[in-house]
């Protein structure tokens, strides 16, 4: 059920059309990581915080080891008002460790 994101990635590079960006939470990223058709993620973060009344930020499994966690190299920090984007490069290591929950 939902979008076949590898199929939709194809046709809009058959369009010519090779940047998108996407903005979801939780749900959508459990669905797009493990593709390994992201190349950059932007996370946003906000004064306020939910604690265990909040949604998981990464839903993804258990990692046995750190070396097995998702890599992430940070390429910049912005201040926007009282929050913050962080930007991150998912570097090829980074694909493999992707095991999302249901």
């Amino acid at each position: 059920s939902g979008v076949d994101l590898i199929a939709t990635w194809k046709l809009l590079g058959e369009k010519g059309i090779l940047q998108v960006l996407v903005e979801g939470g939780p749900t959508l990223y459990r669905a797009l990581l493990p593709t390994g058709l992201v190349q950059r993620l932007c996370l946003y973060i906000g004064p306020r915080l939910l604690g265990t009344s909040g949604l998981p930020f990464f839903p993804v499994s258990s990692i046995a080891t750190l070396a097995a966690a998702p890599y992430l190299k940070l390429k910049g920090v912005r201040q926007i008002g009282e929050s913050a984007c962080l930007d991150f490069a998912l570097t090829p290591r980074g694909h493999n460790g992707f095991e999302c929950t249901k």
